[in-house]
């Protein structure tokens, strides 16, 4: 943290990137890199204005890690979306 007690940019994402990962897996959407997964495809850092819950997230598509392109998310995915 900076002297006012704000996280750093890197350790945001990483955080970030750590609970997106979780949650993912926690429903139950397999085992990184193996098969098909979530894949981030866009990350970024603009300071407008301080972020406040609810706040917008990266986007993310699903992808088959083999064929190393992306595919439509399962079914069963989107509905919990």
């Amino acid at each position: 943290m900076d002297t006012k007690g704000h996280v750093n940019n890197t350790l945001h994402f990483r955080f970030m990137e750590i609970a997106r990962l979780d949650w993912i897996f926690q429903l139950g959407f397999g085992t990184p890199r193996q098969g098909q997964g979530p894949l981030m495809i866009n990350g970024f850092c603009s300071f407008l204005k301080q972020l406040e819950f609810p706040g917008d997230g990266a986007r993310l598509v699903w992808t088959d890690y083999a064929a190393k392109k992306s595919v439509p998310l399962p079914d069963a995915f989107r509905q919990l979306l």
